[in-house]
C-alpha cells in the first residue's frame, strides 16, 4: 500500500467519525482566524490556483463587487472565494450541509450563508452526505455512483437528509438589498447539478462578469 492510499485510508476513517470529523473540521477554520488572516491573504486557497486568477480579474472592484459560492464547501481549504474574502469582496456562500454551513460564522460572519440547496424548482431534496463531504451531493445519479465506487474511493455515505432546494433565480433576487456593486462571481461546484443550477438562473436579469463551474453535471 503506497502513501496516497494510506493517507486517504485515514482520512476516511478520521471523516466518518463525528468527534474526530468535528476535531478536524475546526482546525481548517484556522486560517481564517484574525492571527493568520495576512497568511491566508497571501496564499492561493482554491484546488487548481483559480483564486490566483479571480484575484487579477477583479482589479478595482476587489472591495465593491460580490460573489454568490453555490455549493461553497469548507470556508478556507478549496474554496476559490476565501482569498477574495481576505482581500476585501464580500458575498453569499450558499452550503446545505448544515455541518459545512455553520463554520462561516466563524470564519467568514460578514458573508451572507444560505444553507439550502439550489436546483431548477423549490423543493425539498434530499442531501446524501459523504464522509468526504466534497462528494455530498443532492443528485440522485451522483449519489448512487459514489456508493457503488466506496471500496475504491473509500467514500460512506453517513446520512440521507432533506434541505430544502431553491432555483437560482429567486436566490439572487433579493440580493441587490444587499450588495449594490458589481455582481462580479458566480461559482458552482455541487457534484452533478451545475447545468440545472446555471439553467436556474434568470440571465437576463442577473448576470455576472464570470462564471467558475467544476462541470456541467447530469
Amino acid at each position: 500500500m503506497n502513501y496516497r492510499r494510506i493517507k486517504k485510508a485515514v482520512a476516511s476513517a478520521v471523516l466518518a467519525k463525528g468527534w474526530s470529523r468535528r476535531v478536524w473540521l475546526g482546525v481548517q477554520t484556522l486560517p481564517g482566524q484574525r492571527p493568520f488572516r495576512t497568511w491566508a491573504a497571501g496564499r492561493s486557497w482554491s484546488e487548481d490556483g483559480e483564486d490566483k486568477v479571480l484575484l487579477d480579474l477583479a482589479g478595482d472592484i476587489l472591495e465593491s463587487g460580490f460573489y454568490v459560492d453555490v455549493g461553497a464547501n469548507l470556508p478556507t481549504k478549496r474554496s476559490n472565494t476565501f482569498r477574495l474574502h481576505c482581500r476585501g469582496m464580500r458575498g453569499v456562500c450558499v452550503e446545505p450541509n448544515l455541518e459545512l454551513a455553520a463554520l462561516y460564522e466563524r470564519v467568514r460572519p460578514d458573508d451572507m450563508v444560505v444553507c439550502a440547496a439550489v436546483g431548477g424548482a423549490p423543493k425539498v431534496a434530499m442531501l446524501q452526505r459523504f464522509n468526504f463531504h466534497v462528494y455530498s451531493t443532492c443528485s440522485e445519479k451522483e449519489g448512487r455512483r459514489l456508493e457503488e465506487a466506496q471500496a475504491r474511493m473509500r467514500t460512506r455515505l453517513l446520512r440521507r437528509s432533506p434541505v430544502p432546494m431553491i432555483p437560482l433565480s429567486s436566490l439572487l433576487v433579493g440580493l441587490r438589498e444587499e450588495f449594490a456593486g458589481p455582481f462580479f462571481l458566480l461559482k458552482t461546484d455541487t457534484e452533478g447539478l451545475d447545468l440545472e443550477v446555471l439553467r436556474s438562473n434568470d440571465w437576463s436579469r442577473d448576470r455576472p462578469r464570470y462564471v467558475l463551474s467544476e462541470s456541467a453535471g447530469e
